[in-house]
C-alpha cells in the first residue's frame, strides 16, 4: 500500500473564540480569515493512498479517511480533540504540499495556508491595519 504524509492543524487555545468551528462561509460573514498563525499542528502521521482493491483514492478519499480516523479511531498517541470544522489539513506528497480546510462539508483546498508569514520589523513602512487608522 501506498503512504502519504500528512499534519493536522487546530486553532491555537487562545484563538478559539475567533475562529474556531467556524465554517469558510461563516469567517466571510465575519471578516475573518484563516492565518497559519492562528493555529499550531497538533499531529503528523502518514495516510494510506489505495484502496483494498489497489485503486489509488481521490483526495477527497484521503481527506475524509482521515476525518473518520480523527473522530472515531484516534491514533493512540493523539492527544488533541476530535477533528472538526475550521481544522487545516496539509497533505506532503512527492514534494508537493497541499492545504485543505474542513469546511461544514467536506474539505476546501486552502492554498494560502501554505504561504509564508508577511514579515514585519522596525524597517517596516506604510503598513495598514484593518480597523486601525493610519498607516
Amino acid at each position: 500500500m501506498n503512504k502519504i504524509d500528512f499534519d493536522l492543524y487546530q486553532v491555537k487555545p487562545k484563538n478559539r473564540s475567533n475562529v474556531m468551528f467556524c465554517s469558510l462561509s461563516l469567517l466571510k460573514r465575519l471578516n475573518l480569515a484563516v492565518e497559519r498563525a492562528n493555529y499550531e499542528k497538533v499531529y503528523s502521521g502518514t495516510v494510506e493512498t489505495e484502496t483494498s482493491t489497489g485503486r489509488r483514492k481521490s483526495t477527497a478519499e484521503v481527506l475524509e479517511s482521515l476525518y473518520q480516523r480523527f473522530n472515531f479511531c484516534h491514533p493512540a498517541d493523539y492527544r488533541a480533540r476530535s477533528m472538526s470544522v475550521s481544522d487545516v489539513v496539509v497533505l506532503h506528497e512527492n514534494g508537493r504540499e497541499t492545504a485543505h480546510f474542513c469546511d461544514d462539508i467536506g474539505f476546501v483546498d486552502l492554498p494560502q495556508f501554505l504561504l509564508p508569514a508577511p514579515m514585519v520589523n522596525l524597517e517596516t513602512r506604510g503598513l495598514s491595519v484593518d480597523g486601525h487608522f493610519g498607516t
